[in-house]
């Protein structure tokens, strides 16, 4: 998240500030999107570590739970 707010403060501050640019706009964009990417690989992970095998709430079969990691089980 400081990624996505470290690229959102330096595109206001050049956009702001200075010249119109590749410097002041593609720059802080790349840190804003590694911001993203850092951002969407933390939650593809649930607390205990361990990512989850199916997280559908009801399997294809009937209609019953399917195997779902669930916290405190």
């Amino acid at each position: 998240m400081l990624m996505l707010l470290l690229g959102a403060a330096l595109l206001t501050a050049g956009q702001l500030l200075a010249a119109p640019s590749f410097w002041t706009f593609v720059v802080p964009m790349w840190l804003i999107a590694i911001g993203i990417v850092f951002a969407a690989s933390v939650t593809a992970v649930v607390p205990t570590g361990k990512m989850l095998p199916d997280a559908r709430p009801y399997s294809m079969t009937g209609g019953s739970r399917s195997s779902v990691a669930v916290a405190g089980a």
